[in-house]
């Protein structure tokens, strides 16, 4: 396994924006977070019996999550399973998820087989660059490391929320930008979803706790809310927090129905939060960890049906009856690693982090299937770690290059000289 930095990393990519398995719970739950964090420890204490017995555990709660199975893969590696560890490999390269197994210390005694060969060739060829998007415009902050952008139809305004600096910046169309929220003003921290109300001019933005955030305070792990802001006035008008005992949250996606109610993900807790605007106040919708890592959240046009990406894929919740089901899909669709989500015209837009693409699923006439996928973008050089976007009329907004990944091991960010200015790109839709 890699370092301590390196081994979650390909979780980050699937569950992030954030934190959800990178920043584990500090609480004894006996979850995947807890399972994966006790095999970390014993790997790094060279505990080899008890790293087996955690990735067993973790792979049994979540049997489809990619981390849980390549740590078991490497599980299998050291103790000399190497069939059984080509199987699991090869089950994650078939995800269409992308990972550099040639890093991979523990995969020495698979490297000369023919098996591993194969693999390693279909993740290799499954990185030519797929290409229609053009940049829109580039935001000139380069420690900002957005993770969300929204939009205000009214003023015809981009606002972009930031991981590193706990603040909110709007962009106007002529493309100058300036601070919407100062660093950390009304007690933010990463700024993550965001969405617009323009009928009611308010700015609903998700705020978590996270570890590369300017200032992090150990004090702050697992606390999160939601900020509503005035349009207008740049005002917060109310605030909606969770505590973060007896167990940790992160919110991480939001959106919105024409009644005014927002839907929440929480990627800590895999929950999903709902404020309803005749209540005013903040509740669990639906059952207890139900969405391991949930993130991306997306409305149905009928705003009846609530789709929700998590570690497992995509399910649907009926919202009248709080039910859910699993997103149907053929057997070579991959709709792991999704970050942003958003409903179009009968079809799903999605940003794959994982799978370093945006691509577009359109679905069946009752909506519980996917029929066929698009590629929209994929490997382009601009990418560094695409996070979220919006969609404004026909035109798909997006950030190319969140750079979520420019920060040393002890949390410090990468020198000026190694960063980036932020790209949005757009691609019609």
């Amino acid at each position: 396994m890699k370092t301590s930095y390196e081994i979650i990393i390909f979780v980050c990519v699937l569950s992030t924006s954030l934190a959800s398995y990178c920043h584990a719970q500090q609480d004894t739950t006996k979850n995947l977070s807890y399972y994966l964090r006790g095999a970390r420890k014993a790997y790094d204490t060279h505990d080899t019996v008890r790293f087996v017995e955690h990735c067993k555990q973790a792979v049994t709660l979540a049997p489809k999550n990619p981390a849980a199975i390549y740590n078991m893969a490497c599980a299998d590696a050291l103790i000399g399973e190497k069939q059984e560890a080509l199987t699991l490999i090869k089950g994650i390269a078939d995800m269409g998820l992308d990972f550099n197994m040639d890093d991979e210390p523990d995969f020495q005694s698979l490297r000369g087989t023919e098996e591993y060969k194969n693999i390693r060739t279909k993740i290799e060829k499954r990185r030519i660059p797929i290409s229609h998007s053009e940049v829109a415009f580039t935001i000139h902050q380069k420690d900002l490391i957005p993770e969300n952008i929204a939009y205000d139809p009214i003023t015809e305004t981009f606002y972009a929320g930031s991981l590193y600096l706990c603040k909110i910046i709007s962009i106007a169309k002529d493309g100058t930008f300036s601070d919407f929220t100062t660093e950390k003003q009304d007690g933010l921290w990463s700024v993550i979803g965001m969405k617009v109300d323009a009928k009611r001019r308010i700015l609903w933005a998700a705020s978590s706790w996270e570890v590369r955030m300017k200032g992090f305070n150990e004090d702050e792990r697992g606390l999160t809310g939601i900020f509503k802001y005035d349009l207008t006035s740049r005002k917060l008008i109310k605030k909606y927090l969770l505590p973060n005992k007896p167990q940790h949250h992160l919110f991480n996606d939001l959106v919105l129905n024409a009644a005014g109610d927002v839907y929440i993900s929480d990627t800590q807790a895999g929950e999903v939060y709902l404020i309803d605007h005749r209540k005013d106040i903040l509740e669990l919708f639906g059952k207890p960890g139900a969405f391991p890592g949930a993130n991306g959240v997306a409305l149905l046009s009928d705003e009846k049906h609530l789709f929700v990406a998590h570690d497992e894929g995509v399910s649907v919740i009926d919202l009248s009856a709080t039910a859910d089901a699993q997103l149907k899909r053929p057997e070579t669709t991959t709709m792991l690693g999704i970050d942003g989500m958003y409903f179009y015209k009968n079809s799903l837009i999605t940003i794959q982090t994982g799978a370093h693409r945006v691509a577009r699923y359109y679905l069946n006439s009752t909506l519980d299937r996917v029929d066929s996928s698009f590629i929209i973008e994929s490997y382009n050089p601009l990418f560094d770690q695409p996070t979220t976007g919006v969609v404004v009329g026909n035109t798909f907004y997006y950030i190319a290059n969140s750079q979520y990944d420019s920060f040393s091991p002890d949390g410090t960010i990468f020198p000026v000289e190694k960063r980036h200015d932020v790209i949005i790109m757009k691609t019609q839709l």
